[in-house]
């Protein structure tokens, strides 16, 4: 039986005080202005939980951990106690998981934040592990898979133990509940739907991967993980769980169908093969547009939302097809083709006024003997690269989404 007499060791009040210190990220500008509306809209008596959904999915999310720890809760309905009950460690210790999800947060270090000292790194993994086997051992039906101490680290890094036990307990009861069966069958029925959607918006590139069976294993890690798995940058994680705390329990599968139609040009380039195709689509380029991406997410969403998508075939998602309180416009496949090209063109222009940067760098550091003329020509390059970096920043700035 569960005991509150303290003797699970991942809630040690000093421990989480010292390692769980909240980041406070500068608020400036349009962030500041966001952090204000979110914070007023905490102080109101209700809570207006649609109004914080929207500033969830919209650029930069809920701008701080702060604010995470208080909104991401509210989001999934979890109530954090004061005093919750948790079993004692050696009731933990003796569950057919236990050895499981030691051994995968063992692995997962490159997730923790860096600095740690010994003791603080021994201490998160103990404290990871035993909130997830208390999180079985309270729902005996669920079954655990690898790949969800990834979430679960991120989320305690916010929450802390108590609150992140809340969210999690939301979410595997309800977003994560069909990756926690006793078999997969569920998670591939679910995946199976990523063609059909590509499909729908770009059938040339649908057509094309087709051909070459690649199949939809590639986006396995990130639709469970909600893509902790293949990131290791918190920053960006905590933005996609702002995302998708707020979204509808499928909008991994279509931030994972919108990343797949942001690289149809490199995946048009590569061997139309199983092997080549699978080996691109496995690795996500380091710098993507991560919020044009959520925005095009957004877009697949209204232009197929799950009714239409998946039919009355799984209708246990449909429950939560109005789980999105923000109004959905019409959005045709030719317009998110526009927004597509509009990011990737963005994005190139950027990478190529980079070059200059690093040409005119490569001749300031082997400019001995250079004449002046040379040198002035540089500079210039390097202005000129300068403005055209602030102009596409700007431009960038300017995306909106058809969905917000």
């Amino acid at each position: 039986m569960p005991s509150n007499s303290g003797e699970f060791a991942c809630l040690k009040a000093e421990e989480e005080k010292s390692i769980f210190a909240l980041k406070k990220t500068p608020n400036t500008g349009r962030n500041a202005k966001k952090a204000n509306q979110i914070l007023s809209l905490l102080r109101e008596d209700p809570v207006d939980i649609s109004a914080l959904r929207r500033l969830s999915v919209t650029r930069n999310g809920l701008v701080n951990d702060k604010i995470r720890r208080t909104v991401w809760p509210k989001l999934v309905g979890a109530d954090v106690p004061a005093v919750p009950q948790f079993y004692k460690t050696e009731s933990l210790q003796t569950h057919s998981y236990y050895r499981q999800v030691v051994l995968d947060v063992e692995r997962s270090t490159r997730h923790f934040p860096p600095g740690l000292a010994d003791e603080e790194r021994e201490s998160l993994k103990d404290r990871v592990t035993n909130l997830i086997v208390q999180l079985l051992l309270d729902h005996p039906e669920l079954h655990y898979y690898q790949g969800f101490h990834e979430l679960t680290i991120s989320i305690v890094l916010v929450m802390g133990d108590i609150g992140a036990y809340a969210v999690l307990e939301k979410l595997v009861l309800l977003h994560l509940k069909d990756f926690m069966e006793e078999t997969m069958e569920k998670t591939t029925v679910l995946l199976s739907y990523l063609p059909r959607l590509l499909h729908l918006c770009r059938p040339e590139l649908a057509a094309y991967m087709e051909k070459a069976t690649v199949g939809t294993i590639f986006c396995l890690s990130w639709v469970i993980t909600w893509f902790s798995h293949v990131l290791t940058d918190l920053p960006k994680i905590y933005r996609l769980i702002d995302f998708f705390l707020a979204s509808h329990p499928l909008m991994p599968l279509y931030l994972s169908a919108a990343i797949v139609v942001y690289r149809e040009e490199e995946i048009f380039q590569t061997d139309c093969e199983m092997p080549a195709l699978h080996s691109l689509l496995s690795r996500l380029p380091e710098n993507l547009p991560w919020e044009e991406l959520l925005s095009i997410a957004g877009d697949l969403f209204c232009f197929c939302p799950p009714s239409e998508l998946l039919g009355t075939r799984s209708s246990s998602w449909l429950r939560f097809d109005n789980i999105l309180s923000m109004a959905r416009k019409e959005v045709t496949a030719s317009q998110i083709r526009h927004r597509i090209q509009t990011v990737q063109s963005i994005n190139t222009s950027a990478k190529e006024a980079q070059r200059p940067r690093r040409d005119a760098a490569l001749v300031s550091r082997s400019a001995k003997g250079v004449s002046k003329k040379m040198m002035f020509l540089g500079i210039g390059v390097a202005a000129v690269a300068v403005a055209a970096g602030l102009w596409l920043d700007v431009h960038k700035r300017s995306y909106l989404p058809l969905w917000s």
